[in-house]
């Protein structure tokens, strides 16, 4: 358990997993406005678990790769043994399908199952679906395959609330909205020009100009789904200040942090503003 919590704090720290479980959680509440302490707890100790389970498929993913361009990391570092982490592996998918499973029979099969879709599929992340060759010669096809998991991992504590969400043009904006950032952050995380190329970058595979317009597109997906979501009048500022940022990294590369901290923003400005605007409504 204290290696467990040391990796935690330094692969998957809990508050940050938090911040996105809760969002999760509440901008679909606020969306249906209707809200339950049990399913908002629920939703944030389920999803923490999908995402640590998904980062220590990453681990083991990138142990090669890590012992030579990350060694300080847990697994290189021999915090862990890559026998331990799989068997971690083993054991968080049965408690997430055991979850899932479970609230398909007590609260709704539509939240149930998209809870085990979830879960299933992140276990498919780390087998890379079982064509990791055919999925390495395209970062493009390999980032498609893995964001994906978006949209029941975002939906289900909305559909174990209310299964008619669904019809609610609304919240199936904000799923695309949040899938779009999820993808524009997967890419702008990673545009140090000095990594390693290893690390197989999109700037390093589709080159500066390539990587801005493949951006573009998720933004724009962003910003269709702001709209529908009723969340444009926040979302789109941070998106224009974003694209201001990746043309300023297209010039100048060593700006790379900068389109990295606005795509964190974007993200977090789609995923909880249905949540504020919900409370503040209450709250006024």
């Amino acid at each position: 358990m204290k290696r467990f919590m040391i990796y935690l704090n330094e692969r998957s720290p809990l508050p940050a997993l938090t911040f996105l479980s809760a969002g999760i959680a509440l901008s679909p509440m606020g969306i249906d406005q209707s809200f339950s302490w049990q399913l908002f707890i629920l939703a944030i100790v389920v999803n923490n678990f999908l995402f640590i389970q998904m980062r220590l498929g990453d681990e083991l993913k990138d142990y090669e790769t890590d012992k030579l361009i990350n060694p300080t990391r847990p697994l290189p570092r021999g915090l862990f043994k890559t026998r331990e982490v799989q068997k971690l592996l083993e054991i968080f998918l049965t408690i997430l399908i055991g979850g899932g499973l479970t609230i398909g029979v007590v609260y709704s099969p539509l939240g149930g199952s998209a809870l085990v879709l979830a879960s299933i599929f992140s276990w498919l992340m780390y087998k890379e679906f079982y064509i990791s060759n055919k999925l390495d010669k395209s970062p493009m096809i390999y980032a498609l395959t893995h964001q994906v998991i978006v949209f029941p991992l975002f939906a289900w504590p909305a559909l174990t609330m209310d299964p008619t969400i669904l019809e609610d043009r609304i919240f199936i904006g904000w799923l695309v909205g949040n899938f779009g950032a999820s993808f524009t952050f997967e890419v702008c995380r990673k545009l140090n020009p000095a990594a390693h190329e290893l690390a197989k970058t999109y700037a390093h595979h589709y080159g500066r100009t390539k990587t801005v317009l493949i951006c573009c597109v998720f933004m724009l997906i962003s910003a269709y789904g702001s709209y529908f979501a009723q969340i444009d009048l926040y979302a789109i500022p941070v998106l224009a200040i974003l694209l201001i940022s990746l043309i300023t990294w297209h010039q100048n590369p060593q700006t790379y942090k900068f389109p990295a901290g606005i795509s964190a923003l974007s993200s977090s400005v789609l995923l909880w503003t249905p949540a504020i605007m919900w409370l503040y409504r209450i709250w006024s």
